[in-house]
Formats: C-alpha cells, sequence, structure tokens
C-alpha cells in the first residue's frame, strides 16, 4: 500500500511541474483557463476540492496498475514500463484522441486541439512511467 501512496505523490507532482513548466502556458491558453467566465476556478476552495479529487484518483490508478503488474507477473523494470504503457496507450491515450476527434473547438486537427491532446498525453504518459517505476521499486 505505501508504494502505491508513494506512486501516486510523486504522479502528482510530476503533474503540478508538467503544467506549471513552459509546456504548460500553451495548454493553459488552449484550455481557455484565464478568460473572465473561469475565474472562479481561482478561488482556494474550488482548488482545494479539484487537487484533493485528482489526487485520490491518482491513487486508483496506481492501485489498478499495481493489480495489472501483478497479473502480468513482471519481473523486471522494463516489463513493468511495458505493461504500463501498454495500459496507457490502449486506454487512455485512445480515450484523449477521441476527445480530441469530438472537440468543442473544431476542427480536431487545429492547434488548440492539439496542443491540449499532446500535452495530456505526454503528461499521461510520464505519469504512468513514474509510477510503474516505483511500484516495481517499491
Amino acid at each position: 500500500m505505501i508504494s502505491i501512496i508513494v506512486a501516486s505523490i510523486l504522479a502528482f507532482i510530476f503533474g503540478a511541474v508538467w503544467y506549471m513548466s513552459p509546456v504548460g502556458k500553451p495548454w493553459n491558453k488552449a484550455k481557455a483557463w484565464v478568460d473572465n467566465e473561469n475565474l472562479k476556478w481561482q478561488s482556494g476552495s474550488y482548488m482545494a476540492k479539484m487537487y484533493g479529487t485528482s489526487f485520490v484518483l491518482h491513487i486508483l490508478v496506481a492501485y489498478v496498475l499495481s493489480v495489472f503488474l501483478v497479473l502480468f507477473d513482471t519481473q523486471t523494470l522494463m516489463q513493468s514500463l511495458q505493461v504500463a504503457w501498454l495500459l496507457c496507450f490502449g486506454f487512455v491515450i485512445t480515450t484523449k484522441f477521441n476527445d480530441l476527434v469530438y472537440t468543442n473547438t473544431p476542427p480536431f486537427w487545429g492547434k488548440r486541439a492539439q496542443i491540449i491532446f499532446l500535452t495530456e498525453s505526454a503528461h499521461y504518459i510520464g505519469m504512468f512511467t513514474i509510477m510503474a517505476a516505483v511500484l516495481y521499486w517499491l
């Protein structure tokens, strides 16, 4: 259980750093988080609920990943990473791509939609990589 919590914490920190880095600026602009309609998101209580929910979901992802690593009987770090990437690409990235196709800011091949897709997909690949590595080592 401690490995799941550590994996969740490190993946959550990675996400914070990822979206606060220079990568996050175009993503924030593409998501239009900075317009007047979304100023309520800057309130402390709303942000706390959003981050709290996100962290609980990180724990759930780490738990499910740990179950798959046991089911696949991974023995090496590379095997653990391969299982994590298979799950990430097979379920998360494909779902994100489907979101891109049905974007509410058409066209889906437009720059805004692609920035969101690529930034979020890269984040999930990093998150799954970190979680698999921590779960392997602990």
